[in-house]
């Protein structure tokens, strides 16, 4: 008997399961707002792994790309036979910062004339890339005289010359007409003195003021 119990030797202790190791990174960890960073993970002793928020299951290892809206705390959790473990990463999404662009257009015109000068023809394709550029923007074009004539001829001077600024935008640039309004008030808004030369030129014009926009830089 005693030589029986020799040869069957000491028990052998089972050997417990392994915990789980695993590891959650995020390159870069700050990015513009649009941007995107590189989600990374890898595993040991885990067979079950999940990554939060709005990812879930994912393999042992593995990557993937991410574009958080907002600033994000994202957890790895692994499990296997010997118990779970966690591992976190961050991101942080920067606003970029941004400012008021606006647009206004001044020509002004010769006398009795509603003929755009070809000096101004750089203004009036600034405006149709700035309308081109935000598709949102309207605009009223007004035209305006001096004192000279009737206050009858003036008032239709002036809607022809709003009205070429909006023919050029429309017919040279292609910008929508629905976008644009020509308004002509004649001679009831000077804004110098009509008893002087340089004042009746700066009276005879077409103004107008685009809605501003806020833009990132």
């Amino acid at each position: 008997m005693a030589q029986e119990a020799e040869e069957c030797g000491p028990e052998v202790a089972a050997v417990a399961p392994k915990a789980p190791e695993c590891n959650l990174a995020v390159s870069p960890d700050s990015v513009m707002k649009g941007q995107s960073a590189k989600l990374s993970w890898s595993s040991q002793n885990a067979n079950k792994l999940n990554i939060r928020p709005n990812i879930g299951p994912v393999e042992p290892q593995g990557s993937m790309t991410i574009t958080p809206a907002a600033d994000t705390a994202y957890t790895l959790t692994c499990a296997g036979e010997g118990g779970k473990a966690t591992s976190d990463a961050k991101i942080t999404v920067e606003t970029p910062p941004k400012e008021e662009l606006c647009m206004a257009l001044h020509i002004e015109f010769d006398t009795d004339k509603a003929e755009i000068k070809p000096e101004y023809f750089e203004e009036v394709e600034k405006v149709a890339n700035f309308m081109k550029t935000y598709p949102k923007v309207k605009g009223v074009i007004e035209g305006h005289t001096d004192s000279v004539a009737s206050a009858r001829y003036n008032l239709k001077l002036s809607q022809r010359r709003a009205e070429s600024v909006v023919n050029m935008l429309v017919e040279k640039y292609g910008i929508d007409e629905s976008r644009l309004m020509a308004k002509g008030y004649g001679l009831t808004k000077p804004i110098a003195d009509n008893k002087t030369k340089e004042g009746r030129q700066k009276n005879r014009r077409t103004v107008a003021n685009f809605g501003c926009v806020t833009v990132e830089k």
